[in-house]
């Protein structure tokens, strides 16, 4: 298995995740709730857009043998499928 390649073909699902550990340091460091929406369109819009790069160049792997594989298909979907989300709802 290599690092690199298990890195390249999660890192729409990691920048989600760090959005996520954003906004909850954040909330936590300011007390305040419902303070992290910038952050949850930064973070929705790095993935979309890293998901969009990997179908465009055509990048496909499979780190984990049939339980995670990347294909360009299905990193178009995730692009879709974030960057139609609505902020609003």
């Amino acid at each position: 298995m290599n690092w690199q390649d298990v890195l390249t073909a999660m890192l729409p699902e990691h920048l989600l995740l760090v959005g996520m550990l954003l906004i909850l340091g954040r909330e936590i460091g300011t007390g305040r709730e419902r303070g992290g929406f910038a952050l949850a369109i930064l973070a929705v819009a790095a993935a979309a857009c890293t998901a969009a790069w990997l179908a465009a160049s055509g990048y496909e792997s499979a780190p984990f043998a049939g339980h995670y594989s990347v294909t360009p298909g299905s990193s178009l979907a995730k692009a879709v499928l974030l960057g139609s989300r609505c902020p609003c709802c």
